[in-house]
């Protein structure tokens, strides 16, 4: 008889994970606000890399805008927290009839550590568009 396979303590061991995210969009002396959600997977063969893609709405300058992005991670634990840094692309729509804005997006973060079964991350988007747009964004696993 084979032992039961042991869940993993946190999402952080997952090898798939969702979270929801929020923060602020900053860009051109104006503040908005962003809450979305990701989705991303941890290839076994690459040890420390993570990708995955999230979808965001928020208000920014008056108008409705929707994110989304795919990205590709790469962190190493240092203690309890495990710093990552990694760069992916980008779409930005606005409502009112603006164009959709696609451009190369660059990472930095930190994931806290875990708390039970859910991680928490903060991390800093630079979004490289006719005008560059940078996110603060939260997050926590599920």
């Amino acid at each position: 008889m084979q032992p039961a396979a042991s869940a993993p303590a946190s999402t952080a061991d997952r090898p798939v994970v969702v979270r929801a995210e929020g923060g602020l969009v900053l860009c051109c002396a104006t503040t908005g606000f962003i809450a979305g959600g990701e989705i991303a997977a941890t290839p076994r063969a690459l040890a420390g890399v993570e990708v995955g893609g999230a979808a965001a709405v928020g208000r920014f300058g008056g108008f409705t805008i929707f994110s989304f992005t795919a990205d590709a991670r790469y962190g190493v634990p240092i203690g309890r927290f495990k710093p990552f840094a990694g760069g992916g692309l980008g779409v930005l729509k606005t409502t009112g009839g603006g164009p959709t804005n696609v451009g190369a997006q660059l990472i930095a973060g930190v994931q806290l550590p875990s708390w039970g079964r859910h991680a928490v991350r903060i991390e800093a988007r630079l979004l490289f568009l006719p005008v560059e747009t940078t996110f603060v964004i939260g997050s926590i696993s599920f």
